[in-house]
């Protein structure tokens, strides 16, 4: 077994707000989302994932602003999987009033992900 610090982890860091998001601990995963952004050296993919969390954990005018980020990740990134998993989540954040057809999630487990992050009842 490898001991992982995960403060120092741009990886772990983006998965544990993804759980901390999942389980309800906004500001514990926003404080791992505000750190995976701070750090300088962050692949795409660590990055990304932190903002789904991100755009999840937030209220108000952040969650407006890292749910809009969110949305321009999705618009420019290549990356058919990692786009696939925000716009299905971007989309559980919505109100009914603005949601459309569920986006087609390519991957199986990030569609579990994702409705944990955005269960049914709040699309």
């Amino acid at each position: 077994m490898i001991d992982v610090k995960v403060e120092v982890s741009p990886f772990a860091l983006a998965a544990r707000a993804t759980a901390l998001a999942i389980i309800g601990d906004h500001a514990a995963a926003l404080a791992d989302v505000v750190a995976v952004e701070a750090m300088d050296s962050v692949s795409y993919w660590d990055r990304a994932i932190a903002q789904v969390a991100g755009a999840v954990a937030a209220s108000g005018d952040e969650a407006v602003r890292r749910r809009g980020e969110l949305q321009s990740l999705i618009d420019c990134v290549d990356d058919v999987v990692l786009a696939s998993y925000a716009a299905h989540v971007v989309h559980g954040l919505q109100t009914d009033a603005d949601a459309g057809g569920l986006p087609d999630l390519q991957i199986g487990g990030w569609r579990d992900v994702a409705r944990l992050l955005v269960p049914e009842h709040r699309s």
